[in-house]
């Protein structure tokens, strides 16, 4: 659980499932942690889509030399 201390304004992480140790904190002050907010569109890393490569197709044709 993510807790958040508002007279301090700092946070942390408590891997306890036991209800009676996560309840001394909340007894104390401390408050669920509210949710990150979303970062900005140009900061946030976008998903990137792979696609399979294809090989080129040779479109190159062989032309006559001009050498005289």
């Amino acid at each position: 659980m993510h807790l958040y201390n508002p007279l301090n304004g700092h946070q942390f992480e408590t891997n306890s499932d036991d209800e009676l140790h996560v309840q001394v904190y909340l007894d104390a002050g401390w408050v669920p942690a509210p949710a990150p907010e979303p970062a900005e569109p140009g900061r946030a890393p976008e998903p990137v889509k792979f696609e399979p490569v294809k090989p080129a197709a040779k479109t190159a044709k062989k032309t006559a030399s001009t050498d005289k």
